[in-house]
């Protein structure tokens, strides 16, 4: 958003913004939502229940096609109870399931879990009058910056209420409006720290935003929320106290017997999405293994079946075996799967591949990461043990022995104990036989990293995590313009993107109309990799990326001859930055780096010009790699470099 005037509102930071804008505190409405559709559009939301969020039906919307109730079409995220994107406060959740409302711009959006620490708003009953004070928040664009991390709000006023819709305009004269990412932003009644939700913005004229012209009408538009009540209670519904039963069977599941004793079952990600989806059942000593897929109602499908042949190579033929998902590579995906013989120094860790392969990507006869496994007694979790979300460590433990070790996967199929103890965990002794470890979400903060041990028949119950240095979190100030432009921010790349290091050249502008004269194209990003001048000075040793195109058949020169410089050059602004464009004929592409240990790696993803095939290649902050002619199938000595040594840049994206 932007404003022009000097008018803070309640709960607001005062900063030396431009023109008196000023962010969101941290802390402050913690109900509005970042709500990011795969890479296509972005807009802003409002969580009126624990697991719903209320957006507009239009970020959602693809041109020509309608928007109908079940699962997004494209992956989507929404972010709550965070009005720092940069910071680790709130939660990313994905979603599971969109509705849309019958007559206005609205959806109601279900998240894959609760957004368990945000209070949800209030929906408000009353209609706004005109006249009324309001407020605005969103993580829409500003005058100034395209993807700003902080969400911004400012006080309004109603102006006309028609039956479903009202406008909006600053307070006090101010000069406000909503642009690009404000689509679905809550406009509010408030009274002191209370806020009722009684719309959501839909569009506005983004007078003043980026990207937008500065003489275009301020204001904004939003669809009434005061009426819905009554259909978001209907959609939105809440779990009981109660429990119900989804299924049941005396003969098995999915064709496999559970006739044994020696049953186990394992929840497995087995189609590497994130979820524990898939059951693994197995009966140890006997190579019996199979997994099965939900497949709806109360059907389970086998995706992989063995009589008695183990799994990825693994026998199973011991009546010790066990098994555990796993998350090897820290992706955040717990589809591996480790299998171990306590007592008899087994250990494999096994991959997912194509179809129902299976192929071993660690084993030992030894044990793993310097644990011997030596004990039948031993037992192995996995555990998130750097509070990361991940399950990405072992915990190895030996009831009665007092013995446990924590253990980090590291390069290829190492493994290294950053804990080992002799004298139990945390306090707890390990001494009996029966004692047993499970990670636990203790503080319901999206990960396991807490531990509960307890030993059964002696009533003992046990929590432990790990213990923390105090930490002084040292409060951070941003100066950004409150800056209009509309509805859905559709991510592509501003025409005029005014910049810091504009000046470095003589150019007023960075965006698409000057990089057109420069004969390559700027297509789309998130804002966190932006183009600027070869000559920018690095800051705390951090420079640009550099692509380097060469000429062709007489081709104009791109990049800025004008300095004497013959590449194309990009900053980076966040973690997780991305921009697509087309730069032809690329050879070279340097990293950022200009001081040891700091800059950024990204990903460039090129396509050759003759098979239209792409490939992307890992540039190290501090290295260069090359590209189309200078690749080893290319003469360095051809004048003319025929077109399969022809290679255009598609992407930059920053590795995170």
């Amino acid at each position: 958003m932007v404003v022009s005037s000097a008018v803070l509102w309640a709960g607001a930071t005062p900063t030396q913004a431009v023109k008196g804008a000023s962010p969101v505190a941290d802390g402050t409405w913690g109900f509005v939502a970042k709500v990011n559709v795969g890479e296509t559009h972005g807009c802003t939301g409002a969580l009126v229940s624990p697991q719903w969020v209320l957006t507009a039906a239009s970020c959602f919307a693809s041109q020509g096609q309608s928007v109908t109730s079940g699962a997004p079409k494209t992956a989507t995220t929404v972010t709550v109870g965070r009005a720092d994107l940069s910071g680790s406060g709130g939660r990313v959740l994905p979603v599971e399931w969109i509705h849309p409302h019958r007559d206005r711009d609205v959806v109601l959006v279900k998240l894959s879990l609760r957004a368990v620490g945000s209070t949800p708003v209030t929906v408000g009953s009353t209609v706004p009058g005109a006249g009324d004070a309001l407020q605005v928040a969103g993580y829409g664009r500003t005058a100034e910056e395209w993807a700003p991390n902080r969400l911004h709000a400012a006080p309004v006023v109603a102006g006309a209420v028609a039956a479903g819709s009202f406008g909006w305009t600053g307070a006090n004269g101010s000069d406000v409006s909503a642009c690009q990412g404000d689509a679905g932003a809550p406009v509010l009644r408030t009274s002191g720290s209370r806020a009722e939700l009684v719309g959501l913005s839909s569009g506005a004229g983004q007078g003043g935003c980026l990207g937008a012209a500065d003489d275009g009408p301020r204001g904004g538009d939003a669809v009434r929320v005061d009426d819905l009540a009554s259909w978001i209670r209907t959609v939105a519904v809440e779990p009981t106290t109660s429990f119900i039963q989804y299924g049941s069977s005396l003969s098995g599941i999915g064709g496999y017997d559970l006739d044994d004793n020696r049953d186990q079952v394992v929840a497995f990600d087995y189609e590497h999405s994130g979820k524990l989806d898939h059951l693994l059942l197995y009966r140890p000593g006997t190579g019996m293994a199979r997994i099965l897929k939900h497949s709806g109602g109360g059907t389970f499908t086998p995706v992989y079946a063995s009589a008695d042949g183990g799994i990825g190579g693994y026998n199973l033929k011991d009546a010790r075996d066990r098994i555990i998902a796993f998350d090897y590579t820290s992706s955040g995906k717990p589809d591996h799967l480790v299998l171990y013989r306590p007592g008899g120094q087994t250990a494999w860790v096994l991959e997912h591949g194509a179809g129902n392969t299976f192929k071993a990507v660690f084993n030992s006869a030894a044990g793993i990461g310097g644990y011997d496994l030596k004990s039948t007694a031993d037992q192995i979790i996995a555990f998130d043990y750097e509070h990361s979300g991940k399950l990405d460590h072992l915990l190895l433990y030996r009831p009665g022995g007092k013995t446990a070790w924590i253990l980090q996967h590291g390069v290829g199929n190492s493994f290294t104990a950053v804990f080992h103890s002799s004298t139990g965990i945390g306090g707890y002794d390990l001494e009996m036989a029966k004692d047993r470890i499970i990670a636990f979400d203790y503080r319901s903060t999206g990960g396991q990293s807490h531990l509960f041990l307890y030993r059964p028949g002696d009533q003992i119950t046990y929590f432990a995590g790990r213990a923390l240095p105090p930490v002084r979190v040292v409060p951070v100030t941003v100066s950004p313009v409150i800056g209009p432009d509309s509805i859905v921010e559709r991510f592509v790349y501003p025409v005029n993107f005014p910049h810091e290091f504009a000046g470095t050249s003589g150019q007023d502008d960075w965006g698409t109309d000057e990089a057109e004269a420069q004969n390559f194209e700027l297509i789309s990003g998130n804002g966190g990799i932006i183009w600027v001048s070869c000559t920018a000075s690095p800051e705390s040793g951090v420079g640009v990326i550099k692509v380097f195109p060469g000429l062709l058949n007489g081709q104009t020169e791109i990049g800025e001859p004008h300095l004497g410089v013959t590449a194309v050059c990009f900053k980076v602004l966040g973690s997780e930055g991305w921009v697509k464009l087309r730069i032809p004929n690329v050879y070279e592409v340097q990293g950022d780096s200009r001081s040891p240990g700091v800059g950024h790696d990204v990903d460039a993803t090129v396509v050759n010009v003759s098979s239209g095939a792409e490939r992307t290649k890992r540039v190290e902050r501090d290295e260069s790699e090359q590209f189309g002619r200078t690749d080893t199938t290319c003469e360095e000595s051809h004048q003319d470099y025929p077109a399969n040594c022809q290679e255009t840049l598609l992407e930059l994206r920053v590795v995170s």
